[in-house]
């Protein structure tokens, strides 16, 4: 179960985004990395990201770990070190990073 610091803490880091100016991303699936965290024990040994949907409006988060799917976007690989994640939205993949 994720505690509320992690929820609020979620939708702070989308409206910061969108203060900054963020409210459009370039990749082909609309979305945008909000964050990452690494793996630990309280996740199940995974890393688990923040995705932003720039695409709806208004924009909404995703909290996923690796494998899931939630509104047909899937977490196919996370690399925490690197900051990546490998994210599938229908038909299209796409590598995304933090701050880009």
């Amino acid at each position: 179960m994720r505690n509320r610091f992690q929820i609020h803490s979620a939708a702070a880091i989308a409206l910061f985004l969108v203060l900054m100016g963020c409210s459009k991303t370039s990749t082909p699936t609309g979305l945008q990395l909000g964050a990452i965290s690494p793996a630990s024990p309280g996740n199940g040994n995974v890393p688990e990201v923040v995705l932003i949907d720039f695409d709806a409006d208004p924009p909404k988060q995703y909290r996923l770990s690796i494998g899931e799917i939630v509104d047909g976007i899937e977490l196919v690989e996370a690399d925490y070190s690197d900051k990546s994640v490998l994210v599938r939205r229908g038909e299209k993949e796409v590598e995304l990073r933090i701050g880009e």
